[in-house]
């Protein structure tokens, strides 16, 4: 019996925009067909395919430092 192969490909890129009816917008439900435009147009999404957006920050930390014994 075989089991299923699992195929897994990063790429990072950047995301132009996200698109649903036409409209710009910044999140899509799961399930719900939208539109990519990827920086690089060699990204080129399959049917299936699973789509992970996020963005680098860099946050300057916050020390909190309770001295109250």
């Amino acid at each position: 019996m075989f089991s299923p192969s699992v195929c897994v490909c990063c790429v990072v890129g950047s995301l132009l925009s996200l698109k649903h009816f036409k409209n710009e917008v910044e999140s899509v439900k799961t399930d719900v067909e939208c539109g990519l435009s990827f920086k690089d147009q060699s990204i080129l999404p399959q049917t299936g395919d699973v789509v992970v957006c996020f963005e680098y920050r860099q946050v300057k930390p916050e020390l909190s430092w309770n001295l109250d014994f």
